[in-house]
């Protein structure tokens, strides 16, 4: 594994790409599985379309939806980050 602590200042040290790029999983539990008849106007949703959903507490939280069939709709309540590819590139600059 590579590390940021392997870089000497002053002076550019090359970066592996492989130690820039990471993948954020996408969580099982976050996948919520609904009967449509539950949810008034849901017939009407497509796959990938984003909604609100709301916690027991009333807050709401962004969710795409990721599967649809005649009776269930299953949301995707992960980040939207979450599973893809993400890429750094980091300069250090200083060492406190």
């Amino acid at each position: 594994m590579w590390s940021v602590m392997a870089i000497k200042v002053p002076g550019p040290k090359p970066i592996p790409p492989a130690a820039l790029v990471t993948t954020t999983p996408s969580h099982p539990r976050a996948f919520i599985t609904l009967p449509i008849s539950e949810l008034p106007g849901a017939e009407e949703l497509k796959v990938d379309d984003k909604v609100y959903l709301q916690n027991m507490y009333g807050q709401p939280f962004p969710a795409r939806v990721a599967a649809l069939t005649d009776t269930e709709i299953t949301f995707d309540a992960n980040h939207e980050m979450a599973g893809k590819e993400l890429n750094f590139r980091i300069e250090l600059v200083e060492v406190l």
